[in-house]
């Protein structure tokens, strides 16, 4: 039994680390010095992994889910409850993974997208940590969040599946942006500027593609915000950190060894925010830095150098 009480399996395709689970309840690769519950089954079939099960979790890159929901489809219930836990969108198409969901396994009110501030690793030590898993049916949200609830691991529920998956999205590319300035050596003030204007690129887009503004200074955006850009557990922000002290991209992600979001989704979301004609300053400048078309130095200086404008734009009043 997990901690919840539930029965879990867990799948991947790494035999290495399974069997590491399996032996020592260690996963040597991302957790060497934390062990996992001893009941924890694991699997590299990923059809006997999901079938029969009450919950599945899709943990995997925002560019891995559509071909990991297409294997999984034919064992997965039609009564399964099924989460996303991916902070990204799908290459080329754009799209969130509620979507991406939706389309390979059907039934989207039973699709649900958790987010918020929340380090695997510290989940792993039982550290008190709250988040948010939205969904389209308050009935399976509700049935989802029992499932996941303990006493260190609190949920809270929305309705809002946009505002909590584009929080998720966003936030990942600001916190690498935070840790470039760090990196720098910009400073604290630097570092509260850009994750407050970061929010504001956040509302932006949410807005845009219909999501609920009040969910952005919740758990999933500015909570998981702060953590992301500030936590030293971060990826991008440890990718950022080292761009801004001049490494470079390509030795940085190798020596990673992990996927870090925010290189592919900055690129995502400036073709979604061209589109919608959103305007992301702060998303622009880590996308030119990734794709080497500025420097650091530069991306900054721009930054630095926008027009003066009104922090919050007033409406306009009815005639």
């Amino acid at each position: 039994m997990s901690l919840s009480g539930a029965e879990v399996t867990l799948w991947g395709r790494d035999r290495s680390v399974l069997e590491s689970i399996e032996k020592t309840q260690i996963n040597s690769k991302y957790f060497p010095n934390t062990p996992v519950t001893a009941a924890l089954k694991v699997s590299n079939n990923i059809s006997e992994t999901v079938a029969g099960c009450e919950l599945v979790v899709f943990a995997v890159p925002s560019s891995s889910m559509r071909a990991v929901a297409r294997e999984a489809v034919e064992s997965i219930s039609s009564e399964s409850l099924v989460v996303s836990t991916a902070k990204g969108l799908e290459p080329e198409s754009h799209k969130t993974m509620l979507v991406v969901l939706t389309e390979e396994l059907g039934a989207e009110e039973r699709i649900t997208v958790l987010g918020g501030p929340s380090f695997a690793l510290e989940v792993l030590q039982e550290m008190p940590t709250a988040v948010v898993i939205a969904g389209k049916s308050a009935e399976h949200t509700q049935r989802a969040a029992d499932i996941f609830h303990h006493r260190n691991f609190r949920i809270y529920t929305s309705s809002d599946v946009i505002g909590v998956e584009i929080g998720g999205v966003v936030k990942n590319v600001i916190a690498l942006a935070a840790g470039v300035a760090d990196g720098v050596g910009m400073g604290n003030n630097a570092r509260a500027a850009l994750i407050t204007r970061g929010i504001a690129e956040i509302q932006r887009l949410v807005e845009a593609l219909g999501g609920d503004l009040r969910t952005v200074s919740g758990l999933s955006g500015l909570g998981d915000l702060l953590l992301t850009s500030t936590g030293d557990l971060s990826r991008n922000r440890r990718v950022g950190l080292r761009l801004g002290q001049g490494e470079s991209l390509d030795e940085i992600l190798k020596d990673l060894g992990q996927t870090a979001e925010a290189v592919q989704t900055a690129r995502n979301l400036c073709s979604v925010a061209h589109e919608k004609n959103v305007s992301v300053p702060i998303v622009e400048q880590v996308e030119a830095i990734l794709s080497g078309k500025v420097s650091v130095a530069d991306a900054l200086k721009t930054l630095l150098s926008r027009e003066r404008t009104s922090e919050i734009k007033s409406p306009v009043p009815e005639e």
